[in-house]
């Protein structure tokens, strides 16, 4: 099973924070000059990366918004509040979370 992230702040963090979670990174050839850095990153780290058009990163990402980057990443484990206030039991510092409902 794999899930699709896309947006360049998204794919950013993941290189940087979780690369061992990306599968393949999708990207258009007209891609920005930051896209390129992104990719560039990754290729040294090992990802797989893959030229495509910008429809198929639209039918990845099932979106238009995708900025010209799509990661096939490893699914995701959905967490519950109760993980979340452990995971806050344990930090030293304070923390500040921004939760975001697709739901429309």
């Amino acid at each position: 099973m794999t899930d699709y992230i896309y947006g360049i702040h998204a794919a950013k963090a993941l290189i940087e924070h979780q690369p061992q979670n990306i599968k393949t990174i999708y990207f258009s050839k007209t891609s920005s000059q930051r896209i390129s850095e992104l990719v560039a990153l990754a290729q040294t780290m090992g990802i797989a990366t893959q030229i495509v058009s910008p429809p198929k990163l639209e039918s990845l990402a099932q979106a238009r918004e995708h900025q010209g980057i799509v990661l096939a990443v490893k699914p995701f484990a959905l967490r519950t509040e109760h993980d979340l206030k452990l995971d806050l039991a344990k930090q030293s510092e304070k923390a500040f979370f921004l939760i975001l409902d697709g739901i429309q």
